[in-house]
């Protein structure tokens, strides 16, 4: 209900106090409230606990997940913004941040048990943030109508039409016209620009070499997202 509905500034305020129950009942392995939400954070906080054997690896994730809570209220700014008032650096740093710190997370967990050995490496994150970039562009074009019909007006889809074809996307917008939308990702060639080409692609795999089967698992993930979207658009 937050998108579109509230000045930026008040929409930043809004959004962590809206999160900030579920990530207290994470971090406190006790339920803030009586939603489901915060029983189940409750829950994934204790079997985080339970799995750590090393406390500084359980820091590191916990680190994790409020720097994850801190990009969605940075995500729900940014992506329900009008794409004029947004800057593309900063559009990619929330993009790359949306899925790869989801990502990490994930990975986080696995490095719990004793049997991991070790917590991710700087390096490691930074590789999976990238990974996480290409995750979330996938995202958007697959999910282009869906999100401009929840008021998710600028991820990087929608900047990247606005920039290119400014009153075509104002008037798609305005007639919340999806089809419209996608018309012009194709003629402008977006769906092509925000696809990792081949070169890409080895740099991506390369860069999680030190994680077993990781990067075979984020590529099958990369194109079943990839694949979602040649299909919507009948390829």
């Amino acid at each position: 209900d937050f998108h579109g509905l509230f000045p930026r500034g008040e929409l930043r305020e809004r959004t962590p106090a809206h999160l900030a129950p579920t990530l207290a009942s994470i971090v406190e392995r006790r339920a803030l409230n009586d939603e489901p939400r915060c029983k189940l954070a409750s829950e994934v906080g204790r079997w985080a606990h339970w799995l750590a054997t090393d406390e500084d690896r359980h820091e590191r994730l916990v680190d994790l997940i409020a720097r994850g809570w801190e990009t969605q209220v940075d995500a729900v700014v940014t992506f329900s913004a009008h794409p004029r008032d947004v800057d593309a650096v900063w559009l990619d740093d929330v993009t790359a941040r949306v899925s790869g710190l989801w990502l990490a997370m994930m990975c986080a967990v696995g490095t719990l048990p004793h049997a991991a050995g070790r917590a991710l490496t700087a390096q490691e994150e930074r590789a999976i943030l990238r990974w996480g970039l290409w995750m979330q562009r996938a995202d958007a074009l697959a999910d282009l109508g869906r999100d401009l019909a929840d008021g998710l007006t600028c991820t990087v889809v929608g900047h990247a039409l606005w920039s290119r074809d400014p009153e075509g996307y104002d008037r798609a917008l305005a007639h919340g016209d999806g089809d419209a939308a996608d018309a012009l990702v194709q003629r402008y060639g977006i769906d092509r620009a925000l696809r990792p080409g081949a070169h890409e692609r080895r740099e991506l795999a390369d860069s999680l070499g030190s994680l077993g089967e990781l990067a075979s698992l984020l590529g099958w993930t990369l194109d079943h997202l990839l694949g979602r979207y040649d299909a919507r658009r009948g390829r």
